[in-house]
């Protein structure tokens, strides 16, 4: 139904901000059911068991998910980008 991934990979362009969150998707057929959102909430319950204290993600797609369930946007699209960044602590 879904994925989503930690990596050590920073943001794209961004080498500060890492860990990030990668391969988020829901398949189209699941959404607007919860499942996005409970797979940011595992990511973030994930980092902060393993002691990660924020995460970072990028998105060209699901701006919207990461806004309703607390994401920060730290860096909005830039004219020809379409990837907007997001930050979340986990704790």
């Amino acid at each position: 139904m879904g994925a989503v991934a930690i990596a050590e990979t920073p943001v794209p362009g961004q080498i500060h901000l890492s860990p990030s969150v990668v391969g988020f998707w829901v398949e189209p057929s699941h959404r607007k059911r919860g499942i996005g959102a409970q797979l940011l909430a595992a990511s973030c319950a994930h980092a902060r068991a393993q002691g990660i204290g924020r995460l970072y993600a990028a998105t060209a797609a699901a701006s919207a998910v990461f806004l309703r369930e607390g994401w920060t946007m730290i860096d909005a699209e830039e004219p020809g980008v379409k990837t907007n960044i997001f930050s979340k602590t986990t704790g």
